[in-house]
């Protein structure tokens, strides 16, 4: 807690904050109904006179966003010093080539690595979308590039890279059984390993769920954090591949 002051006192991304108990941030339930009422009314009138609920919205979870930056520093340095608007992910759709002609996203979204939302390093994620909130974190969408070296690595440490997702205390908390996967291993991997089914992965994601009440719960910083942690090794064992 101690440290969590002193990050506070001194990033300058808190002095909107002055001396809030970081651990108290949370979610507000006026965030969530704002979402609710935007899947409703996707459209561009009803979100402009309802602008100032967006706003609003859209500070706590700067807030709530915040306070993680300055969580996950404390067993996770890499992230370091970021500001929101680094990590926050627009709402505003791009429309031009998708048949979905709504305007905006049903969600708040954020991702915490090295550099922000358009890093190339794995990282930690959260979203907030009602009744399909989720913590997620790792790699998505990388570079061939950097698949490549991140799947050369779990076949070359094979036994590290399942001593993290086989732990009991991950298979606990995530899920990665929805992956998305090729159907055959890429050129350059034969079969017959135990990770074969990992190499395949197009993404990396451990998913973590989280109900409405589990968002607007009183500690879900905290909460959030403990996941976070117990993420790290993934995590870990991703960047040093792609470094």
């Amino acid at each position: 807690v101690a440290f969590l002051f002193l990050c506070l006192q001194n990033l300058s991304i808190y002095t909107n904050f002055g001396k809030t108990e970081i651990m108290s941030i949370q979610i507000k339930p006026s965030t969530l109904e704002f979402l609710n009422d935007l899947k409703d009314n996707n459209y561009r009138e009803w979100f402009q006179e309802n602008k100032t609920r967006y706003i609003d919205a859209t500070e706590n979870f700067k807030q709530f966003v915040s306070a993680l930056i300055i969580g996950i520093n404390e067993f996770d340095k890499s992230v370091g010093s970021l500001e929101p608007s680094d990590c926050l992910f627009r709402i505003y759709r791009d429309v031009r080539f998708s048949p979905n002609k709504e305007p905006y996203k049903k969600n708040f979204g954020a991702y915490m690595a090295p550099g922000g939302r358009k890093s190339s390093f794995a990282g930690y994620y959260f979203h907030i979308e009602p009744n399909e909130s989720f913590i997620s974190g790792g790699i998505y969408m990388a570079p061939p590039d950097i698949m490549k070296k991140i799947r050369e690595d779990i076949s070359d440490y094979e036994e590290d890279f399942l001593a993290i997702i086989d732990s009991s205390d991950f298979k606990k908390h995530f899920d990665l059984s929805d992956a998305d996967k090729m159907k055959k291993l890429p050129r350059g991997f034969e079969a017959g390993s135990r990770v074969d089914e990992y190499i395949k992965m197009k993404h990396i994601t451990p998913y973590h769920q989280l109900s409405n009440e589990d968002l607007l719960n009183p500690n879900i910083l905290e909460y959030s954090l403990s996941i976070y942690k117990k993420m790290r090794p993934l995590v870990e064992f991703i960047n040093r591949s792609i470094e």
